[in-house]
């Protein structure tokens, strides 16, 4: 039997060949006319799933090569040969690095929810009792998330609206610094007294309490926020398992060890507010997210950890970037001191000696504001916005992007192409202004990012700086303890100046 069934298929198969070739003889144009027609339809396959470009990359590792020091600097110059959309890997990790306005644009703004994921990386997951989750900037974009957006942003609202009291909480805690300024008699480096003082600001904005920055309780608030920061940056250790097991288990507890600590001092002063709070009179955001839970919103996803944690990233990013800032600003100035003189003569045109500037001022002084966006525009603090997760596929600037791929949107690389801006390395205030001294903020200004994940602290940030600097301006001056000063930039979780001293008078 079974020999039956071998001569049957052996059969079958000469039959089969004797057709094709038979066929093939007869008809070679036909056969021609189907290879063709069959080519091009792979052809047209491929060019609609086109794949961004980018550079050759190592099996296992990647291009981890590109993700060293400054690596802000090696992407933009990988632009210049790959384009605006590029694609890089890490581990088995793919990623698309995003340049140019129109592709940003294009991507979160264009594009509805599809670019609004975040990466479920090991640092996210530590930071948060639960996993990531619980955050507000490392969650995906689902119902609990758009909760919390909607009291931050009715919180930021309120306050932004009420001048006033915003006005008195930031100009004492600037007026304590400058004092600690004019008390040292010798060239200061001003960043960590400003780290203090921005940090008591976003305190008294989130639970109206004020830090002495000389108690322990201060360093060991700010060692907190700066490990979470470091956490939340984006490192290559998340995406390659070799370099995973790095992360040892002692630095994880201890991250959690910190955090547990700041949440038991939270608890305490939530408990403090329910005792005298009164939805008539609002003082900080403790009080105004008891209102927005007795208002009845739907807090059915949300529990006490993610309240403690939504309070706790509200301190943490309020205040890191500013003080940064801020340092910016006054390196600038004493680098610049005809541009110091300028500022200074608009504000006392505009600012009576005895009172503080106040935001009422601010359409007044165009080109104070000016310093203070090219200052946000050369330091771009935080070159990229915090990575984007495709949650579908789509086609961006003709390239194929499928659900999964990490985005890195480069906004270092936006504010430094000479497409948008002259000579983008010179800090020159002056592209904020138009031909009649008005301020003209481009489309390509973008600190902030875009979409539905914008920075929902940028109207607070942006009053923040103007009050901080404008107050400061008033009242010192700043000289260089060694000229020229040269402000290097150096790089962990955001752009900061390489230490420098400065002498401060008072004017």
């Amino acid at each position: 039997m079974e020999c039956l069934m071998n001569i049957l298929h052996y059969s079958i198969f000469e039959d089969l060949l004797t057709c094709t070739k038979i066929f093939l003889w007869k008809y070679p144009r036909a056969i021609a006319l189907i290879t063709i027609i069959a080519s091009i339809g792979v052809l047209l396959k491929t060019r609609s799933r086109k794949q961004p470009p980018g550079p050759w990359g190592w099996p296992f590792i990647g291009h981890l090569k590109y993700f060293k020091d400054k690596y802000y600097i090696g992407l933009f110059r990988l632009k210049d040969r790959y384009g605006d959309v590029y694609k890089l890997r890490l581990g088995s990790q793919e990623f698309i690095v995003v340049c140019s306005l129109e592709s940003i644009l294009e991507a979160l703004v264009g594009s509805g929810k599809a670019y609004c994921g975040r990466p479920d990386i090991l640092s996210y997951n530590i930071l948060y009792k639960g996993g990531r989750q619980r955050g507000v900037d490392t969650a995906d974009f689902h119902e609990m998330l758009k909760i919390k957006r909607s009291f931050i942003d009715a919180s930021f609202d309120a306050y932004c609206s009420n001048i006033e009291t915003i006005e008195d909480k930031i100009t004492i805690e600037v007026l304590e610094v400058m004092d600690c300024f004019l008390e040292k008699s010798e060239p200061i480096d001003p960043f960590f007294m400003l780290e203090a003082s921005c940090l008591n600001i976003t305190m008294m904005l989130v639970f109206g309490e004020r830090l002495d920055p000389r108690k322990k309780i201060t360093s060991d608030l700010l060692t907190i926020f700066h490990e979470r920061s470091l956490l939340k940056a984006f490192t290559p250790d998340d995406y390659i398992p070799l370099l995973k097991a790095f992360k040892t288990d002692d630095h994880v507890d201890y991250i959690k060890a910190i955090t547990s600590r700041q949440i038991e001092n939270q608890s305490k002063l939530i408990n403090l507010h329910k005792d005298t709070y009164d939805p008539s009179k609002l003082r900080d955001m403790v009080d105004h997210l008891l209102l927005f839970i007795e208002c009845g919103q739907d807090l059915s996803l949300l529990n006490k950890d993610d309240m403690d944690y939504l309070l706790l990233d509200l301190v943490n990013y309020g205040y890191e970037a500013i003080s940064v800032l801020v340092t910016w600003l006054i390196g600038y100035m004493a680098a610049n001191p005809n541009i110091q003189v300028k500022v200074q003569e608009e504000i006392d045109s505009v600012v009576e000696r005895d009172r503080p500037p106040s935001l009422r001022d601010h359409p007044f002084l165009p080109y104070t504001t000016a310093v203070i966006l090219e200052t946000q525009r050369m330091a771009s603090v935080f070159p990229f916005l915090i990575p984007h997760v495709v949650t579908e596929n789509r086609i961006l600037q003709g390239y194929s992007i499928k659900t999964g791929t990490t985005v890195l949107f480069h906004i270092w690389s936006l504010h430094h192409d000479t497409r948008y801006w002259k000579n983008p390395m010179k800090f020159n205030p002056n592209r904020f202004l138009n031909e009649d001294k008005d301020l003209e903020i481009p489309d390509y200004y973008m600190p902030y990012g875009a979409g539905l994940r914008q920075c929902a602290g940028e109207s607070l940030a942006e009053i923040e700086l103007f009050l901080f600097f404008t107050t400061i301006m008033q009242q010192l001056t700043f000289t260089a303890e060694q000229t020229p000063l040269i402000l290097e930039p150096e790089f962990d979780f955001l752009i900061r100046p390489k230490p420098f001293r400065v002498s401060v008078t008072e004017r």
